[in-house]
């Protein structure tokens, strides 16, 4: 199985949480976080998604993150990408 995080903020980065949802059984995907600063919780077809407290290395590491999709404006995604390359496994941006 693919564990898939978010950093998301606003409209954008909820649509891409939708759209990679639909395709959880087909591929074998596991949605297993997401982060946004403004939204505590989400609803995707009656599972109800908490968002983490933070986003950093450790919480990387501790999910043990696949693919990691950074929905941000552009002058903020170089930091958030430089937390994932130093996360223990790595994973695709």
């Amino acid at each position: 199985m693919n564990e898939y995080f978010f950093y998301r903020h606003g409209l954008y980065g909820r649509r891409k949480i939708e759209e990679y949802h639909k395709y959880k059984k087909k591929y074998n995907l596991n949605i297993c976080g997401f982060y946004d600063p403004k939204i505590k919780t989400i609803k995707l077809k009656g599972v109800s998604l908490k968002s983490e407290k933070n986003f950093s290395k450790s919480l990387l590491d501790k999910k043990k993150v696949d693919l990691c999709f950074i929905s941000v404006p552009h002058n903020l995604s170089l930091n958030y990408s430089l937390i994932c390359c130093k996360s223990e496994f790595n994973p695709h941006l």
